[in-house]
């Protein structure tokens, strides 16, 4: 049975949903989260101050839909510069992922102020990046590029995600230099059982400006429990 069509009190309430989204995006990915009010987030979302409540529990609830959102939208830019570039080697696959996910994540108000909540980044980047990040390992384990540890892609992918997130931590503390990401994408490949010299020339190539692909604000991650 396809799903039933949704009334016009339901597609209001998407269509404010997404407002708000997008409306919180543009002014936290240009001042910051913080600096963001839930006023302004109403206003520029043209609701009632009143109405914010009726959509999230609070600002830091709704940076968290904004950062699913945006997560998803890097995963498929990625996958754009992957086609862009003509790349079909896995193991550069993967490099090219990392380093372009860590520099969006140490220079985007919105990622920089989820860096500082690693615990919960991580949750967030496991999930919402999981659809694409375990494809890219099934492909180098299926080329025979990577030797896992006990031979699990979870496993590998857990240790994946962490290490982009503490490398992206510590480069927005200032304990590693802008530009640290070629470092921690070889250090994650390395882990992946890739060895020293491939590693290393897979991440010096030149990124190609990230490709601009619009954010579908209506995008949900399920929950990681």
């Amino acid at each position: 049975m396809s799903p039933s069509k949704p009334n016009r009190t339901e597609v209001r309430q998407q269509q404010t949903r997404l407002r708000l989204r997008e409306a919180a995006y543009d002014l936290m990915s240009t001042q910051g989260v913080d600096a963001t009010t839930i006023l302004q987030i109403t206003d520029a979302a043209d609701i009632g101050f009143g109405t914010f409540y009726n959509y999230a529990t609070s600002k830091e609830a709704l940076a968290q839909e904004v950062l699913d959102c945006v997560i998803h939208n890097l995963g498929e830019r990625n996958d754009r510069i992957t086609e862009l570039i003509g790349e079909t080697d896995p193991v550069r696959i993967v490099a090219n992922s990392v380093r372009f996910v860590m520099t969006e994540m140490t220079t985007n108000p919105v990622f920089r102020w989820w860096v500082a909540r690693i615990d919960l980044l991580v949750d967030r980047m496991r999930v919402g990046f999981g659809p694409f990040g375990l494809r890219d390992i099934d492909r180098a384990v299926a080329a025979d590029r990577y030797s896992l540890i006990a031979g699990e892609p979870l496993y590998a992918w857990s240790h994946l995600v962490w290490l982009m997130a503490a490398a992206g931590h510590d480069i927005v503390r200032g304990i590693h230099p802008p530009g640290h990401e070629r470092a921690a994408a070889e250090a994650v490949l390395r882990v992946m059982g890739v060895d020293h010299a491939t590693a290393h020339a897979a991440c010096t190539t030149q990124l190609p400006p990230a490709p601009p692909v619009p954010i579908d604000w209506s995008f949900e991650i399920a929950d990681s429990d």
